[in-house]
């Protein structure tokens, strides 16, 4: 807006309004009319077998939608006529009143073959599919070692640590990591001090333990960091 009219604009996000508005966009189901024609939830989402599918090897994501993406994957499994005779799950509205019979049968299925082999018959049929990555994944994955996501520095009083980096990038401010983590009570003296208590009500806060400020001596460095 200031690039056509030279005003600019205050931009407001409670975020309260903002997640409601979102999970509700799912799951206002019955009650968008009024009165209410149903209760709230989207079934779909709420199924209990909506979730990440076990493989022989892993887990993987798989959402066939349409009902061109499940005959493709039952008749690539060699099973479309059986999906065809089923009643409950051989359309999109007999599936939006039996989604837990349409996923449970794909968690029966998806539990006989490999991840890989999932994803590639998935791939070939067009069928939205992903890997899930366990946390042990995600520190071995290869794109996130390419782009530095993770750096290891040498703590003042933790030894070797893990830390990761800003995801985000920016074309001119500097959003690196410039200081260390810091020990418990590192910073309260310095907070309060900047909130307004005096001297005296810090020292009585921190003899009766109300708060805790770490020894000098071992507290870590605001430097900029080194990566390794």
């Amino acid at each position: 807006m200031r690039a056509r009219t030279g005003e600019g604009q205050a931009v407001e996000v409670p975020m309260f309004e903002t997640l409601a508005q979102t999970i509700l966009g799912d799951h206002l189901n019955g009650e968008a009319f009024v009165p209410a024609i149903d209760g709230p939830g989207y079934s779909r989402l709420l199924n209990v077998y909506r979730k990440p599918f076990r493989t022989v090897d892993g887990s993987i994501a798989v959402t066939p939608y349409n009902d061109k993406q499940f005959r493709s994957f039952f008749a690539a499994i060699g099973r479309e006529a059986e999906f065809d005779r089923d009643e409950r799950i051989n359309s999109h509205a007999a599936r939006a009143g039996n989604y837990d019979v349409a996923y449970a049968l794909l968690a029966d299925i998806l539990a006989t073959r490999s991840t890989r082999e999932w994803l590639a018959l998935c791939a070939a049929h067009e069928i939205p599919c992903q890997h899930v990555n366990t946390i042990d994944d995600l520190l071995a994955d290869p794109h996130l070692r390419d782009v530095g996501f993770f750096q290891e520095v040498e703590h003042p009083t933790e030894g070797r640590i893990r830390q990761m980096r800003p995801a985000a990038r920016w074309s001119t401010a500097d959003i690196s990591i410039r200081r260390l983590p810091p020990r418990v009570g590192e910073h309260s003296v310095e907070v309060l001090k900047e909130a307004g208590f005096p001297q005296d009500d810090i020292d009585r806060m921190i003899a009766s333990g109300a708060t805790l400020q770490a020894d000098a001596a071992k507290i870590s460095t605001p430097a900029a960091v080194a990566v390794n």
